[in-house]
Formats: structure tokens, sequence, C-alpha cells
């Protein structure tokens, strides 16, 4: 029936214009700006930076348009600082270390950028290679890669002047992609098209690089991630029709093993392109078509989508290569939302600036453990952003409350007449997540019972101890309760912060 497949074709055309004109899909995201930068043939990585004076920068490669610095301070007003022109074809990587920029060039010769004032860059210094596709600095190492031609190495040690260490051609290397350093700048991740592996490379001696492991998956690019556990987890990703992350545990590279894999729902078909880890926690992708998508990896054998920003919402008649080439972590404020930026291909070619808002905010104080250990000054009760304070005036009466049913444990409580201290400022924290808030170089600090050597808990949970100042006192302190069953093997209860005048 014709009439009837006619209609059937337009309704599924304009389901099509449908979906293609909804809004971004998002998740615990707010767009806070965006980028236009018409560039030749597209726009493709694009790195944070933040200069001397504390502001932040976007570090653009708009391919044969050369090379922008926009500041972003203020996101919803982007500014174009500098730029500097190629000089051979299609400008596509950058790595910084310090005030120093290394842009990669497909056509060859990396160009190697003084950012010191980023509102006038300048080229000081070119490192002439007739290839050029990815680079990564870490540490006094600088990595280069290209589709074609082997690894090669540079000394930065003095940054504006590499240094050529030595070139890496092992068994598939000549296909290298991308490579990227680990945090200490021991080991290098290399991403190989010929047999589609990542090969884990020791370069503790750069000069001599030495195959160590290799993962069976990647071609691409890859993202590390150390776990505050020790932990040591590498994503490999790989680029074609299908294309995702597969993370790895890499403590022992030498036997790296599968611990799970993420794509994107919508993106079947779809291919995954550049990530970078951020706080040893977070992994934030650039999905091509799937745009920005922000993984929680406190558990690597779970990761957990938290994060999404998607202007498209449907790949319906999309390219696979389309979309956000790479995504950079700009900064994270005190509330615990980090900031992000992410490039747009093509139109409308550019950067969007995105604040991720499901990050939680980092605890700053130990709050109390339930019926293991609770503290309080009168009732009162802080948060984990909060210490507990309670005023009271001289010769007014108190009370110092306790609560345990750690019945027949030790238990003892610290106090010292310096102020408490938040996670941020240094306060030590147990190997299962609690927070000692005291300040532990304060001399006038003590133990009650010299630190568990004194009598068990009562039988009785509630313990309350009246008091009242006569002289005008400030006291920090804080309880602990001997609890096997904790990693620790004891429960502490909130700091509280007591202030007689």
């Amino acid at each position: 029936m014709p009439g009837r497949s006619l209609v059937v074709v337009a309704l599924l055309a304009l389901l099509t214009l449908t979906l293609g004109a909804q809004g971004p899909l998002q998740l615990n995201t707010v767009l806070r700006g965006q980028i236009s930068a018409p560039s030749s043939p597209w726009v493709a990585e694009c790195q944070a930076y933040t200069d001397a004076m504390g502001r932040d920068f976007v570090l653009l490669c708009r391919g044969d348009s050369g090379f922008s610095v926009y500041e972003i301070t203020n996101p919803a007003s982007p500014v174009l600082a500098s730029s500097v022109s190629s000089t051979t074809n299609d400008l596509k990587d950058v790595t910084v270390k310090g005030n120093t920029a290394y842009l990669t060039q497909q056509g060859g010769d990396v160009l190697v950028v003084d950012l010191t004032n980023p509102y006038n860059i300048s080229v000081v210094n070119t490192i002439s290679v007739s290839y050029g596709h990815n680079g990564n600095a870490q540490g006094n190492l600088f990595a280069l890669t290209g589709t074609s031609g082997s690894m090669r190495l540079y000394d930065i040690s003095t940054p504006a002047n590499p240094v050529f260490l030595t070139s890496y051609n092992g068994l598939g290397m000549n296909s290298t992609h991308d490579a990227e350093f680990d945090e200490n700048g021991t080991k290098l991740y290399c991403h190989t098209f010929t047999d589609s592996t990542t090969r884990i490379l020791d370069v503790t001696n750069p000069s001599t690089p030495v195959q160590i492991g290799q993962i069976p998956y990647g071609n691409h690019s890859g993202v590390t991630v150390h776990l505050p556990n020790g932990q040591i987890v590498h994503g490999a990703m790989r680029e074609d029709a299908g294309g995702h992350i597969r993370f790895y545990d890499v403590t022992n590279p030498g036997s790296p093993m599968f611990l799970s894999s993420y794509q994107p729902p919508t993106s079947a078909n779809g291919s995954i392109h550049n990530a970078v880890s951020v706080a040893d926690r977070w992994v934030a992708i650039a999905y091509y078509n799937d745009y920005l998508r922000i993984l929680d990896l406190q558990d690597p054998s779970n990761p957990v989508e938290v994060g999404i920003y998607d202007p498209t919402v449907t790949n319906i008649g999309s390219s696979i290569f389309n979309g956000a080439w790479s995504c950079d972590h700009v900064r994270t404020f005190a509330n615990g939302t980090q900031r992000y930026i992410v490039t747009e291909m093509y139109s409308p070619a550019g950067c969007y600036i995105v604040d991720f808002t499901g990050a939680p905010t980092p605890q700053e104080y130990q709050t109390n453990s339930g019926f293991q250990a609770s503290l309080n000054v009168n009732g009162v009760v802080g948060t984990q952003y909060t210490p507990a304070i309670t005023n009271l005036g001289i010769g007014i009466s108190g009370s110092l409350n306790l609560l345990s049913f750690n019945v027949g444990q030790q238990w003892d409580i610290g106090a010292g007449a310096a102020p408490l201290i938040p996670a941020s400022a240094g306060a030590l924290t147990s190997s299962d997540g609690q927070i000692v808030n005291l300040d532990l170089t304060d001399p006038t600090l003590s133990m009650w019972f010299n630190l568990l050597q004194g009598p068990s808990y009562p039988s009785t949970p509630i313990v309350t101890f009246p008091f009242s100042f006569s002289l005008a006192t400030s006291i920090s302190a804080q309880m602990v309760v001997v609890r096997p069953a904790n990693s620790s093997g004891i429960a502490l209860s909130q700091p509280v912060r007591l202030i007689g005048q």
C-alpha cells in the first residue's frame, strides 16, 4: 500500500527531526559557557591551563586553523587571548609542562610554545619530525606518537629545549596512536593499531624502554587511575564502531586483570575517543556523538555513570567520528563541583564549558559513628562540612554526652587547646575513611586514659559528665572506641570545640 508507506516514511522523518531538535541530555551537569571557534577541518584536542594569576584558560587545537587560547575565568563570557598558526597541517594535540605547551601536527613538526603570558603566546622552538598525532608530557619526559612511525621519547627537563632520547619500535609499536604516562612518569601505556592492544613500557631509564606488560584491548588511547587503596587501574579504549573502554587492574603490570567495561546505551555503534582521570576516582570521557560522560570508578569492577552532557541527544544519521573529540578537567571547587571543557568538532565548532555537580563535597569533619562512638556537648551536633562548636558562659553548667554500644571495649577521649583541623588542612584519615580532627601536633593534647589504657566502656551506653568553667577556656575533643569490626579497629566520634567565655 504505497499511501501507507509514504505516511510511515513521513512519520519517521518527523520523529528524526523532533529528536534532533530536543534539548541537551544532562545528568548532574550545567552548561556554563560555550566557545565558538570555526576551524578547518575540525576542532580536535583541548586542555585546561591555569596561569600564575589563577586565571583559567582553554588550549584549543583547531587543525589547519592553528592553536588558540581562550580565557574562561568567567565561563559565560570566554575571551580569545591569543593564537599561533600551524606550520604544516592539521594541528591535533596539545600537552603541557609548566608554562610550556607541545603542539603536535599531523603533517609533522611539534611546536614548542611559551604560555607564560596567555595573552601573548609564542613559538620558542620546533621538534622536527615528519609525522605526529599525539603527545604526552609527564615529569621530564615527552612521548610523541603517530599513526605511522615509531614512538619517540624526549627529555624536557629544560622545557623549551626538548632533547631526543630514543625511538621505540617493538612489535606492533610502529602504529602507536596514543601513549600516556602514569602519574609517576615511570610507565608508559602505548595503544597500537597493528594488533589492537595496549603495551605497558617501563621508562624508568627512558633511553632504553622495556615492555613489561600487555593489555589485550586498545588501539587508540587510555586513562590510568591510582585508587586510594593502592590499586592501579587502566582504562584501554578502542576507536571504531562499538569501540568502548575496558578497565584492567594493572597493579602488577605483568599480569593485567580485566575488571569491567563501559559503553553508553545509545552508543552500540558509536565510538569512544579520549578520557581524563580526576582525583583518583572519576573518569571523564569524550565519547564522540555521546559527548561528555563521567564515571565514578570508586569500585572499578562496577563503574557508575554519574554525569552526562550531550547537546545532540540523538545520533540518528550521524557519522561515528563526530561530536566530542576531547575533554579535560579545569578545576574542582570547594563545594565539590567539577568544571570540565569538552570540544565540539564541527558545526558549531568550539568548546563547551560544563560543571559536574554530582560529585559529593569532600568530607572535612568526622561525624558521630551511630551507636559505635558518639560525643556531643549540650546536644550540639556538627556535619561532615561544619564542626560541632558549643559556646558556654563562665559558670554556666554544661554536659559532655557519650554514647556507645561497644560495651566492654577500651575507649578514650583526646582533648587539647588547639582548634580542630579539617581534612583539607591535613587531618589524619584512617584506613577506613574516619577523620581525626584533633591537632596531633598540639603540645597540650592529651588522652584521658593514655591512649586506650584505661577502663572498658561501661555497661550503660549513655554516659553524661556535667561540668562548668570558672575561667575563659577553649578545648577541642574527640572520642575513640575500640571496634574490631572496622578495618581500622576503631570507631571515632565527631570532634567538638568548646569555648567558655
